[in-house]
């Protein structure tokens, strides 16, 4: 869950509750407030950027799930 640093103090908190709400529901949630003056706008306008900070933490969650993916396949055979 992201939310910026820019964005209204209700809806910052908006975003707490709902990964609190996702925690009861998922194994693996966070929360991650972007500061620098960030708003929902530039959050996603610089995921194009290799070394903005939320482009690496997706990356790093797609080839960790790749991984984990291949690990499972070798235990079940």
């Amino acid at each position: 869950m992201v939310a910026a640093d820019s964005e209204s103090p209700a809806f910052i908190e908006d975003s707490r509750r709902y990964a609190r709400r996702l925690i009861k529901l998922i194994d693996r949630v966070e929360f991650l407030l972007v500061r620098d003056n960030y708003d929902h706008f530039n959050v996603v306008e610089d995921l194009t950027k290799n070394d903005y900070v939320l482009t690496r933490l997706i990356i790093n969650n797609i080839e960790s799930t790749k991984n984990w993916s291949k690990a499972e396949k070798k235990s079940c055979n």
